[in-house]
């Protein structure tokens, strides 16, 4: 750059003829690169490439650690001809530069530094759009000045053809320009969101700035220690464990919160416990409850505020929006973002808001290996924004870190090596412990995995397999043939307690829950683990109160009508519904209050939990959703193990996956044989499955898995009185179908609902969402990534099945005339469905 007062950079034209319809031309759309014209093409349902989403998603990313103003992702022309969506970041303190950057030149700072000069004449060129835009384009301004005049007769055509564009089911969501946009696990903010309404970033540690000469932790850190070690260290001391299933992390937050409370008399409203799961808060609730009911905690330990990540950040989001709500977005709406967004927005929060944790005296957090993308920001934020006097547990075990798939081809997304490494950087004078004796399974059974453990944690591939191979020789092949299965033959396992069926997919999973749904055997399939479904007995007591108020007299009397086999229960989901309220010592509750409670603030797990589901004994689950959940036997399937032999699959996640079905059991533990078959699978958090069938040029999709949280439209279940009779007379199991409605009844691809044995019945309809995924299926199938014709749909899918009523809340009327009011809130009867969805051939 010769001149400082000349730009070098100059819009240029990018013209591309169109053949026809836009939507149809492939190679015009494959040729499209402008940000607001890719959001026109997707709202199309035109399925971006993989470089047009990255530049789509990142084009107003304001990394978290970046610096202020700096939007540092941009598209170049690598040495090899293609284009790259790259980072350019320059925050050079920043504890991730070096992994983000490890291009860096040096010589990038001065042209940064160069560059300072022209933002006069950038606040200028902002001054004069504000005004208007000048016809004059002889300046030296005048590029920039034609291409806004452009951007505006573009935007003016596009609210000219707004009827042309997808008009989608009535979705819990806000205005796009105040909800951030969801890409898998990532999570930014729309780039129409204006400057005023931006979040805060989350800031780099103060250590950071300050020269250190420290070497970092790292894993060799971890030192053998007892749990007593870690228990009765002070309040304020900061601790992260990393150890083995079975090493008695659980029993460790306990005893130490009980230390806390009773030792040294922690008020229990000053601590936090956050876990992954569900699964982890209920167990960690329960064990609680045990100990006050020896007299081990004070009568107040119910203050102890346990929750997932999720439920954290939507309380803190709803807490905010009632007290202080300048500090959220302008018309910020709460049940417009799903939970991702929350969390993300939770994060910006924290990280400048730091004060919102200063009454904070312990934060506990469980399962750290598995948090990834937003969860990891979420947390990193939360511990960078505690007061020096507030200590902190980390327990993990970086063995089970089952969740890097999604940042391996997403640079974007924190993965939970980078996580770990935040923690070794930023908290080098933690006390980093490790727990190797494992109390869940027998000295004998628990030591068969250790070898394997540690050849996994090692960096030598070939022991890995050698030590997979042991296992495979040792463990017991069953004769249990899954497809004919008998409960005569599940007796063996039940004598031991419970017993969990394992596999690799969740379409085996589904298969399998299928085979064992037609011998009618009862079980439950593993739901995934950020399943938000309210349980259905929230709706059936809620809907059949004679007022507006209930008290725990007529919940008990209603409770024990429609549970009389969970009578005895009754009071502890009475505590679950008004847990949601502040003053929970009143004698009555507002229905509209319990709503809007439990809407934003529902974290004890039996408002996820149907009373009828206690007492199952069998869970059928793929290995993701397994984790963290122990069965006193397991079945796994034969190819989980068989593969970890093969040295070229020597895959260390999958490793990792293989090592967690191997640690669930407390007693036995069987192989068992599934006809291997070719599943795909979808690449994002979802994890989708499906199958092709026939063969060459005869290929078609013949299996799509079902159940996803955003593949049915909630709202329609709602969208008559005579919906809702009809939903609740139907029972877990039913066979459900999807049947293709007429082409041209929406945008998208449309299914409807249906009864297998009534499909006069609509009982809902899918969303844009399952569209979207179903496209890409059959694309994937057909290995064709253009835009699949309405014909290639299959028009019917069976081998669905109902797995029980949920409860939908709301806090807007618009298309639920079925559901019941309350004041400003509303309730009615969802269904939760699942299944590995087969195509029928003879109407394809």
């Amino acid at each position: 750059m010769n001149e400082r007062s000349t730009s070098t950079v100059a819009f240029r034209s990018n013209l591309q003829p169109v053949h026809g319809s836009y939507r149809e031309d492939q190679a015009f759309c494959s040729a499209v690169h402008d940000i607001f014209a890719l959001e026109l093409l997707q709202k199309a349902g035109y399925r971006l490439s993989s470089l047009q989403m990255q530049e789509y998603r990142n084009a107003s990313l304001h990394c978290a650690y970046a610096l202020k103003d700096d939007y540092p992702f941009g598209t170049v022309f690598a040495d090899d001809g293609n284009q790259h969506v790259v980072c350019r970041c320059t925050n050079t303190v920043c504890g991730r530069f070096h992994i983000c950057r490890p291009d860096f030149d040096p010589a990038e700072l001065q042209v940064v530094e160069d560059n300072v000069v022209f933002r006069p004449r950038i606040a200028e060129f902002d001054e004069s759009l504000s005004e208007g835009i000048s016809s004059d384009t002889s300046s030296t301004r005048g590029d920039i000045l034609a291409a806004a005049e452009l951007f505006r007769s573009t935007q003016t055509v596009i609210e000219q053809h707004k009827e042309d564009l997808p008009v989608e089911e009535p979705q819990l969501q806000i205005p796009e320009t105040q909800a951030p946009v969801i890409y898998g696990s990532v999570v930014e903010k729309p780039f129409s969101i204006e400057p005023s309404q931006a979040e805060p970033t989350i800031p780099p540690a103060a250590e950071e700035n300050t020269p250190d000469e420290r070497s970092d932790a790292s894993f060799s850190s971890f030192v053998e220690a007892e749990q007593e070690d870690v228990i009765y260290l002070p309040i304020t001391e900061r601790t992260i464990i990393n150890a083995g299933p079975g090493t008695g992390k659980t029993w460790t937050l306990i005893e130490k919160i009980k230390y806390m409370l009773s030792d040294l008399e922690t008020d229990p409203a000053n601590i936090l416990v956050l876990c992954f799961s569900r699964a982890a808060v209920e167990v960690i609730r329960n064990r609680l409850e045990e100990a006050a009911g020896s007299d081990e905690l004070p009568l107040n330990w119910h203050q102890i505020d346990v929750r997932t990540f999720d439920s954290f950040a939507t309380y803190l989001l709803a807490w905010l929006q009632e007290n202080i709500p300048d500090i959220l977005p302008a018309n910020f709406s709460l049940e417009g973002q799903n939970y991702d967004a929350r969390i993300h927005m939770a994060a910006h929060i924290l990280s400048s808001q730091k004060d919102l944790l200063s009454e904070y005296q312990h934060i506990i957090v469980d399962e750290v290996q598995d948090l990834v993308g937003v969860r990891a920001q979420l947390v990193l934020a939360l511990l960078r924004g505690l007061s020096d006097n507030c200590g902190f547990t980390l327990l993990g075990d970086s063995c089970q870190a089952l969740y890097d798939y999604l940042a391996v081809n997403d640079s974007t997304v924190m993965s939970s090596e980078q996580f770990y490494n935040e923690l070794f950087h930023e908290y080098r004078d933690a006390n980093f412990f490790s727990l190797s004796h494992n109390y869940r399974q027998g000295d004998e059974f628990g030591e068969l995995s250790v070898p394997y453990r540690k050849a996994i944690l090692s960096e030598d591939a070939s022991l890995r397999t050698k030590e997979a191979k042991k296992l495979d020789a040792i463990l017991t092949m069953s004769h249990l043939d899954l497809r004919k299965i008998t409960s005569q033959e599940l007796k063996p396992f039940l004598k031991e307690g419970t017993l969990g069926i394992l596999s690799r997919t969740n379409g085996q999973a589904l298969q399998i829950s299928s085979w064992l749904r037609a011998e009618g055997i009862q079980h439950v399939f593993q739901r995934p683990v950020q399943s938000q479904d309210l349980a259905a007995w929230i709706a059936r007591i809620l809907l059949n109160t004679e007022t507006d108020v209930i008290d725990q007299s007529e919940f008990t009397e209603l409770f024990n009508k429609y549970y009389p086999e969970k009578a005895d229960s009754s009071g502890r989901y009475w505590d679950a519904l008004i847990s949601t309220q502040r003053d929970q010592s009143r004698a009555h509750f507002e229905i509209e209050d319990l709503l809007r409670g439990i809407f934003q603030n529902a974290r004890n797990p039996l408002l996820f939990e149907e009373p009828t589901d206690l007492s199952t004994s069998i869970i059928i689950s793929n290995i993701h959703r397994a984790k963290g959940r122990e069965f006193d036997s397991v079945l796994v399937l034969q190819d989980v193990l068989e593969n970890m032999t093969d040295e070229e699959k020597n895959d260390l996640l999958e490793h990792k996956v293989c090592y967690v079905a191997l640690t669930r059991p407390k007693k036995k533990v069987e192989k068992v044989a599934l006809k291997p078959q070719y599943i795909f699978i979808s690449r994002d958090e979802a994890r989708r499955c499906f199958k092709a069938g026939g063969f060459g040029h005869k290929k078609y999709l013949s299996h799509f898995e079902v159940g996803d949280g955003t593949d049915f439209n909630a709202r329609a279940y709602a969208r008559s009185e005579e919906i809702q009779k009809y939903i609740q007379t139907l029972k877990p199991d039913t066979r459900l179908k999807l049947q293709k409605c007429p082409e041209g009844t929406k945008s998208y691809v449309l299914y409807r609902i249906v009864p297998e044995d009534d499909e006069r019945v609509a009982l809902g309809y899918t969303t844009p969402s399952f569209a979207r995924s179903l496209e890409w299926a059959i694309q994937r199938v057909f290995s064709n990534p253009h835009s699949i014709a309405y014909k290639y749909y299959p028009n019917v899918f069976g081998d669905i099945y109902l797995d029980g009523l949920t409860t939908c809340i709301s806090s807007s009327d618009v298309g639920i005339s079925g559901a019941k009011g309350y004041g400003g809130m509303y309730i009615w009867y969802g269904l939760s469905i699942s299944g590995f969805a087969q195509m029928e051939k003879d109407r394809y």
